[in-house]
């Protein structure tokens, strides 16, 4: 009966060198996580009418929740950004996604319109709130939304809803 040997401690040290270059080497080929955030996003405006992926809303509150500084960049300059496809500043959408840049701890109003008369939520346990057409409205934010991204529920099935911006009514009677 032949006994097998033990591999020498040089044969140990290169083989975990080898197993350590592979492993650094996959490691640095996955792509950071803004970086396919960004490129979701991008393909999503360019898909016009999509909805946002279950998968993408959880990526993007991740992201919110890691760096809360970027709800600003992602609002951009009117302060709020509907995540789903538009066109032409218009999405239809049953259920969407608006990322606010407020800060958890500042009270604001969401300036939301649409194209025809409709019923919202926004938020977990807000109220429904009657649209009418054209007409801009102002709604309080709900204190509970996370990681500045809120669900707006709409009721009736094929409206267009447009986003127009986010105000601070920090200090405001």
């Amino acid at each position: 009966m032949r006994f097998l040997t033990l591999p020498s401690s040089g044969f140990v040290l290169v083989a975990a060198s080898w197993l350590a270059l592979v492993s650094f080497f996959v490691w640095g080929l996955r792509e950071p996580e803004l970086l396919r955030l960004g490129r979701q996003l991008e393909n999503l405006e360019l898909g016009g009418d999509e909805n946002a992926s279950k998968d993408l809303v959880r990526s993007v509150r991740q992201a919110l929740r890691r760096y809360p500084k970027l709800s600003i960049s992602l609002a951009g300059s009117t302060g709020a950004r509907l995540l789903e496809g538009q066109r032409d500043g218009w999405a239809r959408i049953s259920e969407g996604h608006v990322i606010v840049a407020l800060g958890k701890q500042t009270p604001g109003q969401l300036r939301i319109q649409c194209d025809r008369r409709t019923t919202i939520r926004i938020g977990r346990q807000s109220a429904p709130l009657q649209l009418t057409p054209k007409a801009p409205v102002l709604i309080a934010i709900p204190s509970d939304y996370h990681d500045g991204l809120l669900t707006v529920v709409s009721s009736t099935a094929g409206s267009a809803l447009r986003i127009e911006g986010v105000r601070s009514t920090e200090g405001s009677p």
